[in-house]
């Protein structure tokens, strides 16, 4: 596992981020900064830290016996990373690597559910994160069904402004393309082909403009986004 390149203490006491509770600071759990490309956990290694995302996003791959490798889902900041398998006290299901430089708080597992157990606030507040994770689930197996392909496309992509902090309301944004092409596709249940077809025709619309590991979204306010 990659060395963390940066560590730093941080005020627990803050109220600016679920992740910055006042249960932290009888363990002063620091936050550490990772690169990009740095696995936080492997697929069937034990739970034994739980992530909290203050910054970055994180991708969740799967390895299935055959080889194949499926992208699962993507974790922004604000999330905990790993806190289930914790909590059940089982093997990861999934790699968590991260996608951009990402500042991470790690929650050594006796220590989370000790403060699961003992502190109500804190117990809220995990409630709370995992049942916003649910209901996410549930409205992006509804796009699954109800959207078209298009419409998911663009709403990753706003997913993706938010997560890395670009301003939606500017004209010709650039957006870095963290994933492959069939990362992106699998996240949106389309082919790569499929993916590069819809690429191209929101280029033809002058929509985007396709760099090098980068697109150009020359009018946000035209990507789809529930109401």
């Amino acid at each position: 596992m990659t060395k963390p390149a940066h560590s730093q203490k941080t005020d627990l006491n803050s109220n600016s981020n679920p992740n910055s509770d006042h249960a932290w600071k009888e363990f002063e759990i620091p936050f550490q900064t990772y690169p990009r490309g740095t696995e936080l956990f492997q697929q069937g290694s034990g739970a034994e830290e739980v992530f909290c995302i203050d910054s970055g996003v994180v991708k969740l791959l799967r390895l299935e016996d055959d080889g194949q490798e499926l992208i699962v889902d993507l974790r922004f900041a604000r999330s905990l990373v790993g806190s289930a398998a914790v909590i059940m006290e089982e093997p990861h299901p999934v790699t968590a690597i991260t996608l951009t430089p990402s500042c991470v708080r790690r929650i050594p597992a006796t220590v989370f559910r000790c403060l699961l157990q003992k502190d109500v606030e804190l117990s809220w507040r995990v409630h709370r994160m995992h049942s916003r994770k649910v209901y996410d689930d549930v409205n992006r197996i509804a796009h699954l069904g109800c959207l078209s392909a298009r419409q998911r496309i663009e709403y990753l992509f706003i997913q993706l402004f938010s997560a890395l902090g670009l301003n939606q309301h500017q004209k010709d944004i650039t957006l870095p393309m963290l994933l492959r092409n069939r990362e992106i596709a699998a996240l949106v249940a389309v082919t790569p082909e499929y993916f590069s077809r819809v690429l191209r025709q929101m280029q033809k619309e002058q929509l985007i403009r396709i760099g090098k590991g980068h697109l150009i979204i020359t009018d946000p306010e035209r990507l789809w986004r529930p109401a």
